[in-house]
């Protein structure tokens, strides 16, 4: 973490209020691979954690929520819409939708597409790497990308999106918002979920993972947006800049479209650090913040970078908040998300919660992360 990211960090929290804090992290279970690699299982057995072991102990145990392997949405996009006790639509997590609100409050911003009768929706278009081997394509992510290269590329292939009805936004250096009519209650694939696996099952209109990907009312968009993809591609592989070598931008995946239910009305940012690593939001009775330090790490499979992101999530989260009076605890992996909750009890109450769990041990590192 650098001097940066601790200082959005320190900035954070003095937005923190007393009311009920959720601390949603993703990437934070460990995948049933990763749980087995010997030198990670050593590091666990090493690592402290004594803020969110701490935390825990004031707690009850934990409730795991499985992730369906085929759901169109990853763990973290349903404990979202969990903690705002909104039922999740597969496919339709209306981050897009939310990126656009938080980040574009003026409507005066976009000109081009006035929205008719509410026909526009939004979705996140994401720079990523496909890989041809062994006959799949493969999602990878990109290793790096800068945001002056990603404001570059996005001016270049402004107008190739513009033709077919999409309006382009700045967003993360490696993610754009779009807005289109072609997003409309279309189901999209989670990156989360796509990473570092066969695309063919997860592309718009396939419907091996979600038949309503396919309905025919879709298909019109699902022809668009589908061709846009092989267009955008045919365009990197042109560019001298782009050329389609190890991680390297060579195309795009739209996902986290959907319309966001009335009762998110009420939901506000209150802060973000460059990238959204860190998101803080607000509702009327209770805050969210949400964590993504651990995510590229994973996707890398780089566990030290890994474990030294959950140490300071550890040091510079948990152990801050230990005297928090209302806490929930989410942690998300690759097959569901597991809670806790710290509730506001008398003194006398939370006492003799906090020796029965001493009594009964907190679990050990890699029971707690799996």
């Amino acid at each position: 973490m650098n001097i940066a990211q601790k200082s959005s960090i320190s900035n954070l929290f003095q937005k923190i209020s007393n009311d009920k804090l959720v601390i949603l992290i993703d990437h934070a279970l460990l995948s049933l691979e990763s749980a087995q690699n010997k030198l990670l299982q050593t590091s666990l057995r090493e690592i402290e954690l004594k803020g969110m072991k701490g935390v825990l102990r004031k707690a009850g145990t934990a409730a795991f929520h499985p992730c369906d392997e085929t759901s169109l949405s990853s763990s973290f996009d349903l404990a979202f819409s969990y903690v705002l006790d909104t039922p999740p639509l597969d496919g339709l997590t209306a981050k897009g939708e939310l990126g656009y609100k938080f980040n574009f409050a003026d409507p005066s911003y976009l000109t081009s597409f006035p929205p008719e009768d509410d026909a526009q929706a939004y979705a996140v278009v994401h720079l990523c790497h496909w890989r041809v081997g062994g006959g799949r394509v493969m999602l990878n992510d990109l290793v790096d990308i800068d945001l002056q290269t990603s404001d570059a590329l996005r001016e270049k292939l402004g107008p190739l999106f513009h033709g077919e009805g999409i309006e382009l936004f700045p967003f993360k250096k490696d993610a754009w918002l779009a807005r289109s009519k072609h997003f409309k209650n279309l189901p999209s694939a989670s990156l989360n979920k796509v990473m570092n696996d066969d695309v063919l099952p997860w592309l718009i209109g396939v419907s091996k993972k979600d038949t309503a990907n396919s309905h025919p009312s879709l298909e019109p968009g699902i022809h668009i947006l589908r061709r846009l993809q092989s267009e955008v591609q045919m365009f990197l592989y042109d560019q001298t800049d782009q050329v389609s070598t190890q991680n390297k931008v060579n195309s795009i995946w739209f996902s986290d479209t959907g319309v966001a239910p009335a009762s998110w009305d009420s939901l506000e940012r209150v802060s973000a650090s460059e990238n959204h690593e860190h998101e803080l939001f607000k509702t009327t009775d209770a805050q969210i913040l949400c964590l993504h330090e651990l995510t590229k790490p994973m996707r890398h499979h780089d566990f030290n970078a890994w474990l030294e992101g959950l140490n300071h999530i550890d040091e510079l989260i948990f152990k801050p908040l230990l005297q928090h009076p209302h806490l929930q605890i989410v942690l998300c992996g690759q097959n569901g998300f597991k809670t806790w909750s710290v509730q506001n009890k008398s003194w006398f109450q939370q006492s003799l919660n906090t020796i029965k769990n001493q009594l009964r041990g907190v679990p050990s590192t890699m029971e707690l992360l799996s």
